[in-house]
């Protein structure tokens, strides 16, 4: 009875396990950045001039897709709700760092700097599932800037690490 049991629950883990993985190809197919058919007809994006320069071996064009997806993250769990421009401008103050000369030259050290999003430190970028418009504001914000000045944003006030500039929506953007 006992191995009936082991075996029943094993069929059931293998099964949820790879209806999990189909679930995942799925998303990859339907990922906006990777898989765009409003330009290639669903083939992978390899005519897309991004505003950084692509890598080309396997293992950084990997690395580089995932820290992308990993913005993506970051954005929704940000700006989940402040619709497809508040999307843009927080992935905006990312890739200005990632430029700037005052923080680390890549996106996830950007995102992971200590006391710098609190989506990582309270842990809400780890459970965050970008949507599709996340995904066509990073996308779109990868090749063209929305503003090139700002830096830092905060929720419901300005940050005291900048020059104050503009409001959207619920977040106080800022520069130097």
């Amino acid at each position: 009875m006992a191995l009936v049991c082991a075996l029943l629950i094993g069929a059931v883990w293998a099964g949820a396990a790879l209806k999990q993985m189909g679930d995942y190809y799925q998303l990859m197919l339907d990922h906006p950045i990777i898989w765009d058919e409003e330009r290639t007809g669903g083939g992978p994006v390899e005519t897309i001039s991004y505003s950084y320069p692509m890598p080309q071996d396997e293992l950084s064009l990997e690395l580089y897709y995932d820290s992308l997806e990993y913005l993506a993250c970051c954005v929704q769990a940000e700006a989940g709700n402040q619709g497809y421009k508040g999307k843009r401008l927080v992935a905006r103050v990312v890739l200005n760092r990632v430029e700037s000369q005052l923080f680390p030259d890549d996106i996830v050290s950007v995102i992971n700097a200590a006391h710098q999003f609190e989506v990582v430190s309270n842990g809400h970028i780890y459970t965050a599932v970008p949507d599709k418009e996340t995904y066509r504001a990073v996308r779109d914000e990868l090749e063209s800037c929305t503003d090139g000045r700002i830096l830092f944003f905060t929720a419901g006030r300005y940050n005291g690490s900048g020059t104050p500039l503009f409001r959207y929506k619920g977040h106080y953007f800022s520069g130097k």
